[in-house]
């Protein structure tokens, strides 16, 4: 990918519960080596020590979409639900994850403009931490 990538999500969808968010923003979740664990035990000396950095900590995914009502109507039967997501960028590089989601937040509802809805979802890897999201760059 040369230069920048152009605003806006193509997609963003649950392939179980068969809802497709309209993206307005999102935010991929992080990833991050977290604290080495410590290796000090009471009788090794003054100094504290510290282990080789095992685990991945992946953080929540969130997004920001239109405010429907069918998508609301679905939500107590979807929260905390194993589910798959698939967003798409507009280059069409696609970004797979086990998901469930975590919260929904509808925003105000205003005169002016259209109700959205803030989305949080918790990022699964698996019974034994063992699964990573997909990630397909466009060609």
């Amino acid at each position: 990918m040369a230069g920048k990538l152009p605003n806006g999500w193509t997609s963003a969808s649950l392939t179980t519960a068969g809802i497709n968010f309209g993206v307005t923003s999102l935010t991929l979740p992080n990833f991050t080596g977290g604290e080495a664990p410590d290796t000090t035990t009471n009788l090794n000396g003054p100094f504290r020590s510290k282990g080789k950095r095992q685990f991945i900590d992946i953080e929540d995914l969130t997004l920001t979409c239109a405010f429907l009502a069918d998508d609301y109507n679905n939500l107590p039967s979807i929260v905390n639900t194993d589910d798959t997501l698939t967003v798409t960028d507009v280059e069409g590089s696609t970004y797979v994850f086990s998901v469930n989601i975590m919260t929904y937040t509808a925003g105000e509802m205003t005169e002016e403009g259209f109700p959205t809805a803030d989305v949080v979802f918790t990022i699964l890897t698996g019974v034994n931490g063992d699964t990573a999201p997909t990630i397909t760059p466009s060609a």
